[in-house]
């Protein structure tokens, strides 16, 4: 028998810039996030971002957090992503 095990959904959240989340469990980390994003991944190497939340730390998405975001993603195999703003579907090859 052959088995391959994937992951298909992450859940992203943003904090702001100075603190440290590298090498953290999520239980560790208790500085409020300015938001949350859930992921679903698919088999071709892109994802849907979907449900982009305020956090309790009460943030808005900032220009600079889609390069973050990218690297934040690239380990994981993904290549592009679309999401939808203002009543469009957007997509985005990762540089």
């Amino acid at each position: 028998m052959s088995v391959h095990c994937t992951v298909l959904m992450l859940h992203l959240r943003v904090f702001d810039d100075g603190i440290v989340v590298a090498d953290k469990a999520i239980d560790e980390l208790s500085a409020p996030y300015r938001y949350h994003v859930v992921v679903h991944v698919f088999d071709n190497g892109g994802c849907r971002l979907e449900g982009m939340q305020p956090g309790d730390g009460g943030g808005r998405f900032k220009r600079s957090d889609s390069y973050d975001m990218e690297q934040a993603l690239k380990p994981h195999g993904i290549r592009w992503a679309e999401y939808r703003h203002k009543h469009k579907d957007i997509k985005r090859v990762f540089r």
